[in-house]
């Protein structure tokens, strides 16, 4: 009997485990992905805020809530982007996260996708580049 519940914990432990967005920092996100052609940082934030400064190169595709008629990142936007890295980042908080949780459940696959989980705000801080729009803002 202790070990069935053992290995049950074992496997939900996995299993939970499993469930979580690959986290990486705004170093981990400078040195291994960004300029690199198999990856793309996907801005989950509004029009404004990607106006105002952005990591460049990367693709505005506002998330804002399942199911809201504003999201612009859909599984039908990602698909130019199918079997590249996915660098999902917002304003530092949990938009980026439920972002990439539906991308995960559209079937991207979990190994594609990471969270820049300190968001544009850590990328800005550590004087990184920083793409900024004088004039119109070119959303995608």
């Amino acid at each position: 009997m202790c070990r069935r519940i053992f290995l049950l914990s074992l496997f939900l432990c996995g299993s939970l485990g499993a469930a979580e967005p690959t986290v990486i920092t705004a170093q981990e996100a400078k040195e291994k992905f960004f300029g690199k052609s198999d990856v793309v940082f996907i801005d989950n934030r509004p029009d404004a805020k990607f106006c105002d400064g952005r990591i460049p190169g990367a693709v505005n595709l506002t998330y804002f809530a399942p199911g809201n008629a504003e999201n612009r990142l859909s599984k039908e936007s990602l698909k130019p982007f199918a079997g590249k890295k996915l660098v999902f980042y917002c304003g530092g908080h949990d938009r980026a996260k439920h972002a990439v949780a539906a991308a995960r459940s559209w079937g991207i696959d979990p190994k594609l996708i990471f969270w820049l989980k300190e968001g544009f705000p850590a990328w800005e801080k550590r004087g990184y580049p920083v793409q900024k729009t004088e004039d119109a803002c070119p959303i995608f």
